[in-house]
């Protein structure tokens, strides 16, 4: 879709706004978008990063399961409305809802390390930790991130191997 005229000016804006960390500027922008652009795979990442940004998760998780339902092929999506669940103390079901993702997830570092850090909360620190090895066996920097994630505190000793 290319953006043109009102569309175009608001979805600047917003991205202005959230640029400036004025978030619920930019939310109001992104409302006065045309219907049409409203569901538009772009304009909801950027109203569903401006959420998680503000800690809105109830908010953030109805955003990302509507981009899942609308593009139930995208890993992002589902990454999203794992992790929304994750910090609304809803962990077994974000493990349960990434799980339940598209295949091409699997590919990707970040559902592993997702997956090890909500197997870790869940007392499973042995998968945890295998979850984690392959993570950083796709990307080498996930095991800086997991050097001071809160939620791998039980894995932090096994990191310096």
């Amino acid at each position: 879709m290319t953006w043109e005229g009102t569309d175009a000016l608001r979805l600047e804006s917003a991205l202005g706004f959230w640029e400036l960390g004025m978030a619920q500027s930019a939310l109001d922008e992104l409302a006065e978008l045309s219907a049409t652009a409203q569901y538009h795979p772009e304009v909801m990442h950027i109203r569903l990063t401006v959420l998680m940004d503000e800690h809105r998760w109830l908010e953030a998780l109805s955003e990302a399961e509507t981009l899942c339902r609308l593009q139930p092929a995208e890993s992002d999506g589902w990454i999203k409305v794992a992790f929304c669940l994750h910090e609304l103390k809803r962990t077994r079901e974000a493990k349960e809802r990434l799980l339940s993702g598209p295949p091409a997830l699997r590919e990707t570092a970040i559902f592993y390390y997702n997956l090890s850090c909500y197997e870790c909360l869940l007392g499973h620190l042995q998968e945890a930790w295998l979850l984690l090895e392959r993570a950083i066996q796709i990307d080498p920097s996930f095991k800086k991130l997991a050097e001071s994630d809160a939620d791998l505190e039980a894995l932090r000793s096994n990191l310096g191997d």
